[in-house]
């Protein structure tokens, strides 16, 4: 307690202030903005006071000390060329009652000096006349607006010596776009607003994927003072594209067929049966989807322009598919972000087995089937062992049930002859005795 009650003595005895000074602005038409010293970096002066007319204005000074000498100046250019000023003082307080726009003010606060400037926005209002959108070579991602306007500086003069700085104004631009929403598969429309400090030099933005309109508001001065400035370009058509993609394949569920295809699979036996689906933004009029055996598309075995296709891969193989789009005058082309899709399909397998319980209670291998992959065609036909014809069939996925005519035949060795072309190319022909169990 001993320590703390002598800082606090040796900062009341020292003198220095554990309030800083404060400046306030009021009059003017509307609320005064105020700019601050940390936002006009070297200038040394504590703020600038931005009025919206000039009416009644007039400057507060507050003084960290209780009891203190406080004297007003002005200056223009040169703040050793000041003019004194008089102010009306109560305690440590001070008003300015008589205040100029374009001026910077000085308070001698017991011979510490603290100044700020003042402007009249109503004189720097801008003139904003027409927007103009320019394309270049590079039109498909970035677009440039060319402002015409009358925007006059803002001026201030620096404390430290005088020199003239100029306010930054910051404008605002929006327009319309599409948002990609991947969990709904949507372009969804949204404004998007770019925030803008050069408007001398043609403005650079994202090109738009839907037809907008591009709106460039006053700076950030006009919006607080409530000022409706702005200026709209013409209705730009969109040319920029983009696309995504998906791929969906009909399932199978063939318990005797090996890597059966899912409905999110991309690979498995054949014949794999896929939905190419396109989603795209409004400027897209073209597509194309590009098979190619090579994963740079160097070489291209087939292209087909639908938004959504149906295709079904009946050969052994890897593919490589793309969705490409472009805009109604093939300015702009883009690739769907998902491509390159990797179809595989395997190779051909068959194998018969060499006995089937048809009476099992648990239903397991009560059927006589084949184990198979990749089979395009197929044709399976049973014999007695006195060559006599039984059950015929054409399915890989099906079996035999071990009837004839719907009644079950008698137990023994039956005789099996398969033929079945594979997605490979190869044929496959088997021969073989299946034994028919009945179980007990």
């Amino acid at each position: 307690m001993k320590q703390v009650g002598c800082f606090l003595l040796l900062v009341l005895l020292s003198g220095i202030p554990l309030i800083a000074q404060t400046f306030t602005a009021s009059g003017g038409n509307k609320s005064v903005y105020v700019v601050h010293k940390e936002e006009l970096g070297n200038a040394e002066l504590e703020n600038v006071f931005l009025f919206y007319g000039m009416n009644g204005a007039q400057l507060t000074y507050t003084s960290p000390a209780a009891a203190s000498t406080i004297s007003w100046f002005r200056y223009q250019n040169n703040p050793a060329d000041r003019m004194p000023l008089t102010g009306n003082q109560t305690g440590n307080v001070s008003v300015l009652a008589t205040v100029e726009p374009d001026y910077g003010y000085i308070v001698n606060d017991d011979g510490t000096e603290y100044a700020v400037w003042v402007v009249d926005y109503t004189r720097y209002i801008s003139d904003l006349q027409k927007l103009t959108v320019v394309e270049d070579d590079n039109k498909c991602s970035s677009l440039f607006l060319q402002l015409t306007a009358d925007i006059p500086d803002i001026p201030y003069h620096k404390f430290t010596d005088g020199t003239p700085e100029y306010l930054v104004r910051t404008y605002k631009i929006a327009y319309k776009t599409l948002e990609w929403d991947g969990n709904n598969q949507i372009y969804n429309p949204v404004n998007d607003t770019v925030a803008v400090i050069n408007v001398d030099s043609p403005i650079k933005v994202t090109s738009p994927l839907t037809d907008t309109d591009f709106i460039l508001w006053e700076d950030h001065f006009a919006v607080y003072f409530d000022e409706d400035v702005s200026v709209v370009s013409d209705v730009y058509t969109a040319i920029r594209v983009e696309a995504h993609a998906e791929v969906v394949t009909a399932a199978r569920d063939n318990p005797n067929e090996k890597n059966s295809p899912t409905s999110s699979s991309t690979s498995g036996s054949a014949p794999l049966d896929v939905n190419f689906i396109a989603y795209v933004s409004d400027a897209v009029q073209h597509y194309s989807w590009e098979f190619s055996s090579r994963e740079d598309f160097s070489v291209l075995l087939a292209t087909y322009p639908e938004s959504e296709l149906h295709y079904i891969f009946d050969r052994t193989g890897k593919y490589y598919v793309r969705l490409n789009v472009s805009d109604y005058a093939n300015n702009c082309s883009e690739i769907a972000l998902e491509s390159p899709f990797i179809i595989e399909v395997s190779e051909s397998f068959i194998e018969a087995p060499n006995y089937f319980t048809p009476n099992s209670s648990t239903d397991i291998n009560d059927q006589f089937k084949v184990s198979y992959q990749s089979i395009n065609k197929f044709k399976c036909t049973i014999f007695n062992r006195w060559g006599n014809f039984i059950y015929e069939y054409y399915d890989p996925a099906g079996g035999w049930d071990g009837k004839k005519d719907g009644k079950l035949v008698p137990p023994g060795v039956y005789f099996y002859v398969i033929e079945a072309d594979g997605s490979d190319g190869i044929k496959h022909k088997l021969k073989g005795d299946i034994n028919l169990l009945y179980k007990k």
